[in-house]
């Protein structure tokens, strides 16, 4: 099988004499699974719709490689993983054979998707078919609390007008979020267009502003606040 999951970067640091000769090697892995002898990537942008979809068990992890492989030629197995950890369990997703759905309690709907790395996603933001979506959700995210949503839109002036404000925010890479005093509030949008993948982008507030990636770090119009804070 060829060499899979990781971008190909050993570092060897100066660490002087040591008969463990892993801990003068760094790789850094992307999020994987290998599972019937192909590469499935973690998606970012793309979110499980409904849990619904969720479909048969397929197995399990049988290998977490972080921090256990050092070594630059490992060539990986079926049932390896990045960052999951052995035991794991993987699942289909209905009508989906190039999908993998893994249990996640950071995932709004529970699950993380991993797609296959031979099937091409658009998931940007410049991709989403604004015509097709159905619906659009607005959550606050936390990393110690769970996701609340705080609006849902599935009128169709409402969602085109949101994403009007999202696609006239403006690329400035110089930006700096304000943090002296408070880490900024995350919230995640969430587009649904009736395929079991939705689509998924992070927005950041630090009080003043709001700001997101796109591509480039962009700064959102502060009208998106009447967004955020509807009921």
């Amino acid at each position: 099988m060829k060499k899979m999951g990781m971008i190909l970067l050993a570092v060897w640091l100066l660490t002087g004499c040591s008969s463990n000769l892993h801990t003068g090697i760094s790789i850094d892995w992307v999020d994987f699974i290998v599972w019937d002898g192909e590469e499935y990537d973690g998606m970012f942008t793309g979110a499980l719709a409904d849990p619904a979809y969720v479909g048969r068990e397929l197995g399990k992890v049988k290998f977490k490689v972080a921090e256990k492989v050092y070594d630059p030629e490992y060539k990986t197995k079926n049932g390896d993983a990045a960052f999951l950890e052995k035991g794991t369990r993987l699942y289909s997703v209905k009508g989906r054979p190039d999908l993998i759905a893994v249990p996640s309690q950071d995932s709004i709907k529970g699950y993380k998707l991993y797609g296959s790395s031979d099937t091409p996603y658009k998931l940007n933001f410049k991709d989403i078919p604004i015509d097709k979506v159905r619906k659009i959700e607005i959550y606050k995210t936390s990393m110690t609390e769970r996701a609340e949503l705080l609006s849902t839109m599935e009128n169709r002036n409402k969602m085109n007008q949101l994403y009007q404000l999202l696609s006239s925010s403006k690329e400035d890479s110089s930006f700096q979020p304000d943090s002296a005093e408070k880490d900024s509030v995350q919230y995640k949008l969430i587009f649904y267009t009736g395929d079991p993948v939705a689509i998924q982008f992070d927005l950041d507030f630090d009080g003043k502003t709001y700001y997101w990636f796109p591509e480039d770090i962009s700064i959102v119009p502060q009208e998106i606040d009447g967004f955020i804070r509807a009921k």
